[in-house]
């Protein structure tokens, strides 16, 4: 389901605060896992960069979706990292 609505070579915000506006914020955690999975995020760099766009995206949907979506997103997505992919550094 994941795989057909999104391309994941070009993640935007938009398709993430899709994920969220459409009530579905939880599903940022399998999408996180999914794109994991493919060959070209198998470094833990490569994975942290991939967890900044994405919660550089989620920052994004907090004044269209509001703060309580956005976190259980945040949530779903924590959930699903790995101890070693953990990123503590501020962003921006």
């Amino acid at each position: 389901m994941l795989t057909m609505s999104f391309s994941l070579a070009t993640l935007t915000p938009g398709q993430v605060g899709s994920l969220i506006g459409a009530g579905q914020p939880a599903l940022v955690g399998e999408l996180y896992s999914h794109i994991t999975s493919k060959p070209s995020y198998q470094t833990s760099n490569e994975r942290q960069q991939l967890v900044r766009r994405l919660r550089e995206a989620l920052i994004k949907c907090i004044p269209l979706c509001g703060i309580p979506a956005v976190m259980v997103a945040v949530t779903a997505l924590a959930k699903q990292e790995r101890d070693v992919d953990q990123d503590h550094t501020i962003s921006r």
